[in-house]
């Protein structure tokens, strides 16, 4: 199979930023920089082979359709056909196979990354000083005290003090170098703890406690205050939003999120808050922003499906997202969600 002049539809998503790393391009022999906008056939190469399939027919080759997430191993590439195509995270070709002088970039590209030690679900998860750290959460019939960080810069996970209350479900988010792991379930209860992680010393403190009892609440922080949004109480979801100040560790009610949310995420952008998803919802993935100086909710575009389960932090513009519940039950996978990513076309020879 010869290799396409153009190549549309290959990679996920929209928006392609390729103007700054052209001529770096070019300088290692890249003839071509494709760019794609429609949906994609494949993965990003996966850190452990480095490798990844385009242009192959789904069903041509299945044993090489189903390896599509995690990336292609020695045998495939070798069993490969003549002028099969791979994308490779280097111009450096592997054994058999021949830099065809393209390349393509694009965002909206996940990439797996190497497991999280601890497989859980209903973790929470926040980033200080580059580094993100997986907090809590339950193995399906514990709940768990465990703290992981992960380093993205080498890949590599690093065991750190276990939270005092082991629970799940919980909050978690950064202020001043310092995580609050907030709310939570301990498996009967629904928790008020609020317990501060300092990173640099690796010890934990407890905070005043949250005026609502809930789990599967959201957290994020703006000017250095923390929003505790929505979640649910053991019997029902709630709309219910706090604000807390940890320079004075004191906590104060701000306005209900318009669409109760259990078990959903946010993200702050701009001085503004973004809830994403959850159950029990009246859409199933709403997003609601709110903004902290006006305590005020406005309705924005809905996600395309319901993510819940998962926890996510976000270092150097790529955005972590750990664990929770795949179709194989409690999951330790982490994917990288990355922009303008380039991947180098190879061919076998």
């Amino acid at each position: 199979m010869n290799m396409p002049n153009k190549l549309p539809g290959l990679l996920v998503g929209v928006g392609v930023l390729v103007v700054f790393t052209v001529a770096a391009f070019f300088a290692l022999g890249v003839k071509s920089v494709f760019t794609s906008t429609a949906s994609a056939q494949l993965s990003a190469p996966n850190p452990g082979h480095g490798y990844d399939q385009i242009g192959l027919p789904a069903g041509t080759w299945p044993g090489l359709d189903a390896d599509k997430v995690d990336g292609l191993d020695a045998s495939e590439l070798a069993g490969a056909p003549s002028g099969f195509s791979i994308l490779g995270s280097t111009a450096t070709p592997p054994a058999g196979y021949t830099f065809s002088g393209n390349l393509v970039v694009a965002d909206d590209i996940w990439t797996s990354k190497a497991s999280m030690p601890t497989a859980r679900a209903g973790l929470a998860a926040a980033a200080v000083n580059n580094r993100i750290y997986a907090i809590g959460g339950s193995n399906g019939s514990t709940q768990l005290q465990t703290v992981e960080e992960y380093d993205p810069a080498t890949n590599t996970w690093t065991s750190k003090a276990s939270m005092p209350t082991a629970r799940s479900w919980p909050a978690a988010a950064a202020v001043n170098s310092k995580i609050y792991a907030i709310g939570g379930s301990n498996g009967g209860t629904q928790l008020q703890t609020v317990e501060e992680y300092d990173p640099a010393t690796d010890t934990w403190t407890s905070k005043a406690s949250m005026p609502t009892a809930r789990s599967g609440l959201a957290a994020a922080a703006v000017n250095n205050k923390i929003y505790a949004i929505g979640g649910n109480n053991g019997s029902m979801g709630l709309a219910t939003v706090e604000e807390y100040d940890p320079a004075t560790d004191t906590w104060t009610a701000k306005a209900s999120i318009p669409i109760y949310t259990d078990v959903n995420s946010a993200a702050a952008g701009n001085n503004k808050i973004y809830v994403i998803g959850g159950i029990g919802a009246a859409s199933l993935a709403p997003v609601e922003e709110y903004d902290p100086a006006t305590d005020t909710w406005t309705a924005r575009a809905s996600m395309a499906e319901v993510r819940p389960y998962r926890a996510a932090a976000a270092v150097n513009n790529k955005i972590y997202a750990i664990g929770g519940i795949d179709a194989y039950g409690i999951s330790a996978r982490v994917e990288e969600y990355s922009l303008a990513a380039p991947y180098y076309v190879h061919q076998k020879s």
